[in-house]
């Protein structure tokens, strides 16, 4: 535990959260995007090119989880971007199109998921575990062989 005892001192239970939360959203997004109304719709002939940001915005988020522990301040910035492009797109596109409702809900659709992904970008960080685990994961790899030689494994792999 002291190689990882330095990362894991400044965090705190709240990052694994995050981490769930910014699956979510993306997850949610690529999700809203797929819906066959009113979000799509409500886009008017801007539609396919909104689902495909959507896409790549929700799939941002997702990757955004899985980088966190070694590229923190990457795994935010992609987040934040995304939830921002995306609460942009929905007040914008509501104006502009305006169609009666449908226009409003589907900017309250893209909303939804943006908000999830700002504050999982608050709280995002590496993965915590506890000392427990972290117990159980070092005897498991100092475990004798079937020849009963110590295994050398190595915990970053």
């Amino acid at each position: 535990m002291a190689a990882h005892s330095s990362v894991y001192a400044t965090s705190g239970r709240w990052n694994n959260a995050g981490i769930a939360l910014a699956i979510i959203a993306g997850l949610t997004m690529i999700g809203v995007a797929h819906w066959p109304m009113p979000a799509p719709q409500g886009r008017g002939d801007l539609g396919p090119l909104w689902a495909i940001g959507v896409w790549i915005v929700g799939l941002m988020n997702i990757v955004a989880a899985f980088l966190v522990d070694r590229h923190r301040l990457l795994a935010k910035v992609m987040l934040t971007t995304g939830a921002l492009w995306l609460a942009g797109l929905a007040l914008v596109s509501a104006e502009i199109l305006r169609t009666p409702t449908l226009s409003w809900l589907a900017a309250a659709l893209d909303l939804l998921p943006a908000a999830i992904a700002l504050i999982a970008a608050v709280l995002i960080g590496p993965i915590v575990i506890s000392e427990e685990e972290e117990a159980i994961r070092t005897e498991t790899l100092s475990m004798p062989d079937h020849r009963g030689e110590l295994r050398n494994l190595d915990r970053a792999a």
